[in-house]
């Protein structure tokens, strides 16, 4: 869970390690650190469905790759079962995804695959690769 989440280095940079306390609130940690400790916290519950809304819009394009390919990893590998639900606009995790859904004004509008969607469709190239 701390590596799928890039959550591993938060951990090192801290004496304590996993034993550290951490503020109320997680204060004491930068944005980017809170929000990779609340995904491993999430994926750490193995919950068979898990809705994640923009988990990576306050880290830097190397580390949402990590985590893009580390939540593939750990919830779409070889014998894994789960469903996660991205709601994002991002690329790099839009292009680790099996299916793409395309939603404006709460009416699905289209859906593919990333390279399909990004080949094929304007808006979504518009939306999503700016």
């Amino acid at each position: 869970m701390l590596r799928a989440s890039a959550a591993h280095d938060v951990v090192d940079v801290h004496a304590g390690g996993l034993h550290t306390e951490v503020t109320e609130r997680g204060a004491s940690l930068s944005g980017g650190q809170r929000q990779r400790v609340a995904l491993a916290r999430a994926l750490h519950a193995r919950p068979p469905v898990l809705v994640l809304h923009d988990p990576t819009t306050a880290v830097d394009p190397v580390t949402e790759h990590t985590i893009a390919r580390g939540l593939a990893a750990l919830r779409h590998g070889p014998g894994h079962t789960f469903t996660t639900v991205l709601v994002t606009c991002s690329p790099i995790l839009l292009a680790t995804t099996d299916r793409v859904v395309v939603v404006d004004g709460g009416v699905v509008r289209t859906s593919g695959t990333h390279a399909e969607l990004a080949d094929r469709d304007a808006g979504y190239r518009k939306a999503v690769l700016r």
